[in-house]
């Protein structure tokens, strides 16, 4: 082994106890986001469930749509392609 290697195993050994905590504790932090994402997912699709079974269908009564002027519009394009006519199928 080149001196590098052995000065770095020594090192690893002589702060041993702290390394190994600084693991459990990232292992631990990996497992609390694991988790926290799992239940952040079965919460969501609960949710989801939930909404979809409960939706109740609009009666349209606050819903109201004016097409006067897309007629209007419609006829125009109609009338000024007079001399047009569809292809037959």
């Amino acid at each position: 082994m080149s001196q590098k290697k052995v000065d770095a195993y020594k090192e690893y050994k002589k702060n041993k106890k702290e390394v190994i905590k600084k693991e459990k504790a990232k292992k631990r932090l990996g497992t609390l986001i694991a988790a926290l994402a799992g239940v952040v997912i079965v919460g969501w699709l609960g949710w989801s469930v939930y909404a979809k079974a409960t939706y109740v269908e609009p009666d349209g009564s606050g819903v109201s749509l004016n097409f006067t002027e897309f007629d209007e519009y419609s006829n125009e394009l109609a009338t000024s392609y007079d001399g047009w006519e569809a292809p037959e199928e």
